[in-house]
C-alpha cells in the first residue's frame, strides 16, 4: 500500500469510527401519550366505531454540527519531512474530499498539526500542545509515537492512530490503533520475492544481506523481519549483519566496511541518511543491490540527485 493510500485509508477508518458517536449525540423525539377518558356510568354503549385520539409529537430543536478535531504529529522540518509533504497533503486533501461531498453529515472537520521533527522527545509535548487545542483524535506515523503515547492515550481515553506498527503499540491492546501491521512480514514478503523474481540471485549458495538504518522502532523491526526470514530460511539466505546508529551519523564508514561482500543490502530509510549511505557505499566499489519498501522510495528524488 503506497504512503497516500495509508493516509486515505486512516481518515477513512477515523470517520467510521466516530461516526456512531457523532449519531448518538441526536436528541430523540419526544412523542406525547394520549389521555385516556372515562365513559359515564348511564351512556349508552358504543353503536359505531369510535375514533382514535390523534398522537402530537413535539418538534425537535434543529441540530448543531459536530466539530471533530483531527490532532496530526508529523514532520514538518526534521529528516523525514520530505516523505511525509505527501502523507500530510493526502490527509488534507481526504478531509478536504469528505467536507465539500458532507460525506458524514453534521460533522465539521478540522486539522490541526504539530511538527515533531521526528524527535521522540517531542511526541508527549505535541500530544499536550494538540489536546489543549481541541484535538479529539491524535494521528500520527512513527512507531516511536505510538509507543511514546500508548499510557497517556490510555489514562485520557483519547483514540489515537498510527500509519506504522511495533509489536509494544499493539500488545497488549489499548487505545492506538495501528493501520497496518509490524515491520517483520514486510520482509518476509519482500525476500520470498526477490528470491522467486531475482535473474541474478545466487543459485549455488544463500544470498548474502545486511542492513543499516537509524535507532528507530521501524528500522529495528525492519531489521528483525530480515534475520528472522534469514533463519527461517538458511538454504537461501546469509544474514550478514544489522546496523543501528545515531541520527547524527551522516557518514557510514564502518558500516559500508561490513556490509561490502553483502549481495543484498537495505540502506537507512529517512532523510539524507539515504541518498549519503548509498553514494558511500556505491564510491566505495562495491556492487550489492539496494532494497527497500515505500519508506526508501520516499526519497527517490534524493536518491537521484545524489547518484
Amino acid at each position: 500500500m503506497s504512503i497516500r493510500s495509508k493516509a486515505v485509508v486512516s481518515i477513512l477508518t477515523l470517520m467510521l469510527i466516530w461516526l456512531p458517536l457523532v449519531a448518538a449525540c441526536g436528541d430523540d423525539d419526544e412523542t406525547e401519550r394520549p389521555t385516556q377518558t372515562q365513559t359515564p356510568t348511564d351512556a349508552q354503549p358504543p353503536t359505531a366505531t369510535s375514533t382514535p385520539i390523534p398522537t402530537k409529537t413535539s418538534t425537535p430543536p434543529p441540530a448543531q454540527d459536530v466539530k471533530l478535531q483531527i490532532g496530526i504529529i508529523s514532520d514538518l522540518t526534521g529528516p523525514a519531512a520530505q516523505a511525509l509533504i505527501v502523507v500530510d497533503q493526502a490527509l488534507a486533501d481526504a478531509v478536504r474530499y469528505f467536507e465539500e461531498e458532507n460525506l458524514v453529515s453534521g460533522v465539521d472537520l478540522e486539522i490541526i498539526i504539530y511538527d515533531g521533527q521526528y524527535d521522540p522527545s517531542r511526541d508527549i509535548p505535541g500530544y499536550h500542545w494538540l489536546r489543549e487545542r481541541g484535538a479529539d483524535v491524535i494521528f500520527t506515523i512513527f512507531n516511536s509515537t505510538g509507543i511514546a503515547l500508548k499510557d497517556l492515550a490510555a489514562e485520557d481515553e483519547v483514540v489515537c492512530f498510527s500509519l506504522t506498527t511495533s509489536p509494544e503499540m499493539i500488545d497488549p491492546p489499548g487505545w492506538i490503533f495501528t493501520l497496518n501491521v509490524t515491520g517483520e512480514p514486510y520482509k518476509f514478503t519482500l525476500l520470498k520475492w526477490i528470491e522467486a523474481n531475482d535473474p541474478d540471485f545466487p543459485k549455488d549458495r544463500p544470498a548474502r544481506i545486511g542492513a543499516v538504518g537509524m535507532q528507530d522502532p521501524y528500522v529495528i523491526t525492519q531489521q528483525e523481519g530480515i534475520k528472522q526470514y534469514c533463519e527461517a530460511h538458511p538454504d537461501k539466505w546469509e544474514w550478514v549483519s544489522g546496523h543501528l546508529v545515531d541520527w547524527s551519523t551522516i557518514t557510514f564508514g564502518p558500516e559500508v566496511e561490513a556490509l561490502k561482500n553483502c549481495d543484498y543490502v537495505m540502506p537507512p530509510s529517512t532523510g539524507f541518511a539515504v541518498p549519503n549511505f548509498i553514494k558511500e557505499y556505491s564510491t566505495a566499489g562495491y556492487t550489492a543491490k539496494f532494497i527497500g519498501d515505500d519508506a526508501q522510495m520516499a526519497y527517490l528524488g534524493m536518491m537521484e540527485a545524489g547518484a
